[in-house]
């Protein structure tokens, strides 16, 4: 770290050490997940990497130094300075962007530090595993590399849980749904999406309902958070454009810029108020008359599939778990959350018991 960022870190505001401060109360976590939430993409952790060896770019030269599009660093720079961590300022025809938030270049370099640990500790383990706990801690403390004190906690196994294979999620998540979302994906494609439409792809995943779309004749765009979903899904459908993103970003894209938005098995991943802030960031993407398409699991209507349900899906979801360290839970009043941000559902589609759907809602026209 530089003597200037050093500096900057000392402005943060003292506080006792963490051990001694009392519990987070709800609104102070609340706080805390908006921060690690709005950090938890790697097109902006590239940005602000690229503004502390650089503490002043413009849209341009950031593109440039992490290789990717004006437009889509421009979407993630909004972001940033919304949350108060960068600022901009205006240099003749140029926007110049700086960090301002101090206190962020010392979490970025704690970042570093843990990554750093996690993967020493990975390359490491196979020679130390059958040592005591207590001498693999300390040979971990005494590698250069690892600056956290050998302090792994439980990131390594949150990695892990988050590491799975394309292949293996296509298999987990077909598995779970008895084969039945890939029929539903072939439908999405032949039945509600014409020549020429403009598509976005929410949880593109590995780009196969994408291919599908391009076959029809769709233009599409999708997204993901995985790298490795993206890398395999440019493959498997080359003309797409695909995108670094969640889904809650999508309110960056633009406005009425869509013929149709699908979401299959994304959707169940969100908490509910990432759930009420996609369906409205939709309707505001989606073109007059254009659709929103969705197919998730759900709740079953009758009591005698809930149970079913239950029977039936329980061990099939902890097997899948097992196998793919994936699974998925049923989206809850998603007829209502549609209406709410404007849709009108206009086809409705159920099939294993119930717990699964293909909804079709219609934006509302403008009144």
């Amino acid at each position: 770290m530089s003597e200037k960022q050093a500096t900057a870190l000392d402005r943060c505001p003292p506080q006792p050490p963490i051990h001694e401060r009392p519990i987070l109360d709800k609104q102070q976590a609340a706080q805390l997940e908006a921060i690690f939430k709005i950090l938890s993409n790697a097109t902006r952790l590239r940005i602000l990497h690229a503004l502390v060896r650089q503490p002043e770019l413009s849209v341009g030269a950031l593109a440039e130094a992490i290789g990717m599009k004006p437009q889509a660093v421009s979407n993630q720079l909004r972001r940033l300075v919304d949350r108060g961590i960068l600022a901009a300022r205006r240099d003749g025809n140029h926007i110049r962007y700086r960090v301002v938030d101090p206190c962020t270049v010392g979490l970025l370099e704690q970042g570093f530090c843990l990554a750093v640990c996690v993967d020493t500790c990975e390359r490491c383990g196979a020679t130390a595993a059958a040592e005591p706990d207590r001498r693999r801690r300390d040979r971990r403390r005494r590698d250069p590399r690892c600056q956290c004190g050998g302090r792994l906690m439980s990131t390594l196994v949150y990695m892990k849980l988050l590491e799975q294979s394309p292949e293996r999620y296509d298999r987990g998540m077909r598995m779970l749904t008895l084969g039945h979302i890939d029929r539903l994906k072939r439908e999405i494609a032949a039945r509600w999406v014409e020549p020429g439409d403009e598509v976005l792809d929410i949880g593109c995943g590995t780009g196969a309902l994408a291919a599908l779309l391009l076959d029809r004749g769709g233009r599409v765009t999708g997204i993901d958070v995985s790298d490795a979903m993206l890398a395999v899904a440019r493959r498997t459908a080359p003309v797409a454009e695909f995108l670094h993103m969640t889904a809650t970003e999508i309110d960056t894209l633009g406005s009425e810029r869509f013929d149709r938005v699908v979401a299959t098995l994304s959707l169940s991943e969100l908490s509910a108020d990432e759930l009420r802030h996609v369906l409205r960031a939709s309707a505001q993407l989606l073109r007059p008359g254009g659709a929103f398409i969705i197919a998730d699991e759900v709740s079953p209507r009758r009591w005698w599939q809930r149970a079913l349900g239950i029977i039936v899906r329980w061990p099939l979801a902890a097997l899948t778990f097992v196998l793919t360290r994936s699974t998925t839970r049923a989206l809850l009043g998603i007829e209502r959350g549609l209406m709410d941000a404007g849709f009108q559902v206009q086809y409705e589609e159920r099939c294993l018991l119930g717990t699964l759907a293909l909804l079709v809602a219609r934006k509302e026209a403008a009144s």
